[in-house]
């Protein structure tokens, strides 16, 4: 019995100058403390910026950007001579806008915003010159897609068709987005490719016409697709772990060659070439000069 007594002293000695040592040793260590410089806040890295996002209208006469409405990031325009003190807010949202642009007529300003992040986003368009709605702040946005639990992908604006955009939207399957081209200022849309092909991305021309579709194929490889008179021919192919795009449409585009992104083959990275989709064949533009192939 006195030897368990003793053994529990002894413990408890131990620990008390252990404990009595750690505290002599956090009082020096925290001397240092006093010769740093004085924390930064942390809004000064992760607060919103005071504005951001400038962009210049086609015309070159205004520009929009996003600054806080009401404690809110929200899209605000200004003519160019004012100074953006004089700018005026466009949108009012309850939650931040991330994106926004330009139709390419300068009639109007498009944004997507989805519900509480929900990621189902929904196209809207405001015009830079609208007078604020009776009793409130801001412009009355129209909504260019009204969906609930559906997505809204906006493909291209055409040059050439400077008062449409062309969207992509999967109202009809969730798994498949159906291609519209909508008039910015009356809402019209127009279904152009009902999506019964699996199809993931397109590109479009300068008015707004669907000249190549990709998709994944079985194996998990990629294939682009013409589309010509309603139907859909394969121009080019890439098996799973290359990847393949087409980057650019030249103006004009009338069958011939396109600039496309690909690692297809030996190549260890991505080169640009020149495509033909009607013989196949590439003809290389840049690659990276580190890469092999």
């Amino acid at each position: 019995m006195k030897t368990l007594l003793y053994i529990t002293i002894i413990v408890c000695t131990i620990i008390s100058l252990s404990c009595s040592t750690g505290y002599d040793n956090d009082e020096k260590a925290l001397t240092y403390l006093d010769q740093l410089p004085p924390l930064l806040d942390r809004e000064l890295f992760f607060d919103d910026p005071e504005k951001d996002s400038a962009t210049i209208s086609p015309d070159g006469e205004k520009i929009a950007f996003r600054q806080k409405f009401q404690g809110v990031m929200n899209i605000w325009v200004k003519d160019r001579e004012e100074s953006f003190e004089e700018a005026r807010p466009l949108t009012d949202d309850e939650h931040p806008i991330r994106m926004f642009f330009w139709s390419r007529d300068s009639e109007n300003i498009l944004y997507a915003q989805d519900k509480h992040g929900d990621e189902n986003f929904n196209l809207y368009a405001v015009g830079p010159d609208e007078e604020a709605a009776e009793e409130a702040d801001v412009p009355e946005s129209r909504a260019l897609t009204d969906y609930e639990g559906v997505q809204t992908r906006v493909i291209a604006r055409p040059e050439e068709k400077p008062e449409h955009v062309v969207v992509a939207v999967n109202n009809r399957d969730p798994a498949l987005h159906d291609v519209y081209k909508i008039h910015v200022q009356s809402g019209e849309r127009e279904l152009i490719f009902k999506n019964e092909h699996n199809i993931t991305s397109w590109t479009v021309d300068e008015y707004g016409r669907i000249r190549f579709a990709s998709r994944e194929t079985p194996d998990g490889g990629t294939e682009i697709l013409k589309l010509e008179e309603g139907e859909l021919k394969q121009v080019y192919r890439v098996d799973f772990g290359e990847s393949a795009r087409i980057v650019h449409l030249p103006r004009g585009y009338d069958n011939d060659r396109v600039y496309l992104v690909t690692n297809r083959g030996d190549a260890d990275l991505t080169r640009l070439v020149l495509f033909d989709p009607e013989s196949g064949e590439k003809e290389l533009v840049e690659k990276d000069p580190e890469g092999v192939g």
